[in-house]
């Protein structure tokens, strides 16, 4: 009983980090847990099922055939059948065999690249919703620290108020944005649970931790253009439409193999009942190629080659504008929130204090207090607002390039289990 009661007592006074969870461990769930991710060895093993089956080559075939048997006259018995037993097979003209399985390993390697990309897509959601749960995090320890602010002003305002320094009317306005204060805390904690619960379901769980790890203080430095264009040329994006062009080309190359007609030799023996003799049997069989059985397969898979060789051109240069369009937004919040740090926020911060010590002395208003203080908040919150963008749109980056672009975010490299 001593030892639960100790351990209690210990437990009391254990870190917060202990139940505190960071962004690396968050995608290792993701990587773990989220079904998308775990349905695509089922999809591997399916290509490599259809694989198999593309390396089977044609069965050969028995055939036993019984001529000139129940007919009228001498034929009316089986005195003077024909018996047959023959062996057949088909051979493939055209490769079509390593046709087939050049499509089904071109499939193979665009699934594991189709895997790439939604493995970016998870983790990039992933990042999303925990910057949001981090965000919402930052502002209960805000509006804390706002209504700590505020109830110490309600508290100066009231003495005030007592010896006759100020309107009562003051304190009433001071009581209402406190009070408002107090309804906006109440909402971000809602906001704060629904966001951590949020981040848990993409692993399929419930929100287990009390604390996320991090804050949007340290900015990562930005690629220049020809960095991101760079990072595209490689990006597993691309690598699936250079796959799909390989696709198509293998497709292609394989309905041009399937318009050649296969080859059917077969070799057997023949009994004569009549005469109780025996003859080998030989047979040789192909199709009269009078047209192309394949043609119009032809034609549309040389069609969609070409569309896929043109759409790649087309993706790269997408991929390329939206990169260049999300470094322009990214590099915009970034300056914003330079600007907030390291401008407007100390002349903020300034603003208070001058305003607090005047309205003590008695040479400003209670108003003036409080617009020094509430301008002050405000641009807190804007700097949480102008953060978190940024990280997103950084997120974005990685997610479109898929290269980490920030020392601190480990997003697109491999998570620790």
């Amino acid at each position: 009983m001593f030892k639960l009661l100790l351990l209690l007592i210990i437990g009391c006074f254990l870190p917060m980090q202990l139940w505190a969870l960071d962004l690396s461990q968050a995608l290792a769930k993701s990587m773990q847990h989220n079904p998308k991710l775990l349905a695509f060895p089922y999809h591997q093993q399916i290509l490599a099922g259809r694989k198999t089956q593309a390396a089977l080559s044609p069965n050969p075939e028995f055939e036993l055939s019984l001529e000139n048997a129940f007919g009228t006259g001498s034929y009316q018995t089986l005195e003077e059948t024909e018996t047959s037993l023959v062996l057949s097979q088909v051979i493939e003209l055209g490769d079509k065999r390593n046709q087939r399985l050049a499509v089904a390993d071109v499939a193979l390697a665009r699934q594991q690249v189709r895997y790439s990309i939604a493995r970016l897509d998870v983790l990039a959601e992933t990042a999303r919703r925990y910057y949001q749960a981090l965000y919402q995090q930052l502002l209960t320890d805000w509006i804390s620290q706002r209504i700590a602010k505020e109830q110490e002003a309600l508290v100066i305002i009231r003495q005030r108020a007592k010896s006759g320094g100020v309107l009562q009317a003051d304190v009433s306005n001071m009581s209402l944005r406190l009070a408002q204060s107090q309804l906006w805390q109440t909402q971000i904690a809602s906001a704060q649970q629904i966001a951590n619960k949020h981040l848990a379901a993409i692993w399929l769980a419930e929100p287990k931790f009390k604390h996320l790890a991090g804050d949007f203080s340290q900015l990562p430095k930005l690629p220049e253009v020809n960095q991101l264009t760079a990072l595209i040329a490689t990006s597993p994006r691309l690598q699936a439409e250079d796959l799909a062009t390989q696709l198509a080309d293998a497709e292609w190359q394989l309905a041009k193999a399937n318009g050649r007609g296969d080859l059917t030799v077969g070799a057997g023996v023949r009994h004569l009942s009549g005469s109780d003799d025996y003859a080998l049997l030989f047979e040789l069989s192909m199709p009269l190629a009078r047209q192309n059985p394949k043609v119009g397969d032809i034609q549309a898979a040389l069609a969609n080659y070409q569309l896929s060789n043109q759409q790649r051109q087309w993706v790269q240069q997408q991929l390329v504008q939206q990169a260049e369009l999300l470094l322009l937004k990214t590099q915009a919040f970034k300056t914003e929130v330079r600007q907030l740090q390291q401008v407007l926020l100390p002349a903020a911060r300034q603003y208070l204090q001058d305003a607090r010590t005047g309205y003590q002395r008695g040479r400003l208003s209670v108003t003036q207090w409080v617009d020094a203080q509430t301008s002050y908040f405000q641009l807190q919150h804007r700097l949480l607002d102008a953060s978190r963008a940024f990280f997103e749109q950084v997120l974005a980056l990685e997610s479109l390039t898929g290269q980490s672009l920030a020392n601190s975010n480990h997003l697109m490299r491999e998570p620790k289990p």
